[in-house]
């Protein structure tokens, strides 16, 4: 099953670095690039929402402050975004132990409230604070197109550095999945007071799983600033952001390394392209349609699309069998 699971991810990869090739389109490739990128950010939340169980608001004050310290090293002490994306992810990190080393702590939805608080005071501490982030007039990026400034003028250049970010997170899913720590992680949301009982330190192992979530979050933050060239708090640190990471994995399935993928690929482009093709409609006509497929695919697969094929799977075993 684990050599399944990489070959799967592997065949996966190898056509994520083709698919280049034939987006000759700039607007097909920024499609692309836009999905990959909320694929990747649903990946970095499934392995806490969806392995632990725990509903995280706090996603996007990772986010933020990945494309802020990225930005704000480059913009005035001309450190390179590569590892101003480090050193967000090292940050980002740091913050996410210590507060979810208290949070954690937290049971039912009080968990999730206590994290869209701290999602909407980062937002307001952004807002006010305008001598580091500039305010509600956001910061812009030089046009000073380089590899060392992660600033390209073709956005396939964009797609693989995205592209990379994906592949590195469904790996680390499938080791997650496939070690002692994602069994662990199982036992912790199947049954927190039983797996404790048996010896398992369930903060350490939250909070070690939020660190690392944390850390290729605020990558993905960078990857955002310098793809974008603009941040501001209203975008960073924006609620749907979050809610988007959420509904990507649920639609695509929890705690299973291609749940997020699958959930970016129905979600992003669908709505993308209602978007475009709807417009000359009216405003609002996409939006009805979109939530109309979403309530769909939610009737339908209330286990995600992975669920559902995953029960297929075991009807047709339990046919076979019977057979």
């Amino acid at each position: 099953m684990r050599l399944q699971k990489y070959y799967v991810a592997m065949t996966l990869g190898f056509v994520l670095l083709i698919l280049p090739v034939f987006l000759t389109d700039k607007h097909h490739l920024n499609i692309a690039v836009m999905t990959l990128m909320y694929a990747a950010l649903a990946l970095f939340w499934n392995w806490v929402g969806g392995y632990t169980g725990q509903l995280s608001f706090a996603h996007i004050v990772f986010f933020g402050i990945g494309a802020y310290t990225s930005t704000l090293l480059f913009l005035h002490f001309n450190v390179s975004p590569w590892l101003g994306m480090l050193v967000g992810g090292i940050l980002s990190s740091v913050i996410a132990g210590f507060l979810s080393y208290w949070t954690v702590r937290l049971k039912g939805p009080f968990f999730a409230l206590a994290t869209l608080a701290l999602s909407q005071v980062s937002l307001i501490v952004a807002v006010f604070w305008k001598d580091l982030t500039g305010g509600s007039q956001g910061l812009s990026l030089p046009l000073a197109m380089s590899f060392q400034n992660m600033l390209f003028d073709s956005k396939a250049a964009y797609y693989f550095i995205i592209c990379v970010l994906v592949l590195i997170g469904l790996s680390v899913s499938v080791r997650i999945e496939n070690s002692r720590t994602g069994y662990l992680l199982k036992a912790l949301k199947l049954s927190e007071a039983a797996a404790e009982a048996v010896g398992i330190n369930s903060l350490k192992l939250k909070v070690r799983i939020m660190c690392l979530s944390a850390f290729f979050t605020s990558l993905a933050g960078t990857f955002y600033a310098q793809y974008i060239m603009y941040i501001d708090p209203y975008s960073v640190f924006n609620l749907e952001l979050n809610i988007l990471m959420i509904l990507i994995v649920m639609i695509g399935g929890q705690a299973a390394y291609l749940g997020p993928m699958i959930g970016a690929l129905l979600l992003v482009p669908v709505n993308e392209v209602l978007r475009s093709e709807l417009a000359q409609f009216g405003d609002g006509i996409h939006g009805m349609l979109y939530g109309a497929i979403l309530m769909l695919i939610i009737i339908l697969a209330p286990q995600g699309v992975i669920g559902m094929l995953r029960k297929w799977n075991t009807r047709r075993l339990s046919k076979y069998q019977s057979e």
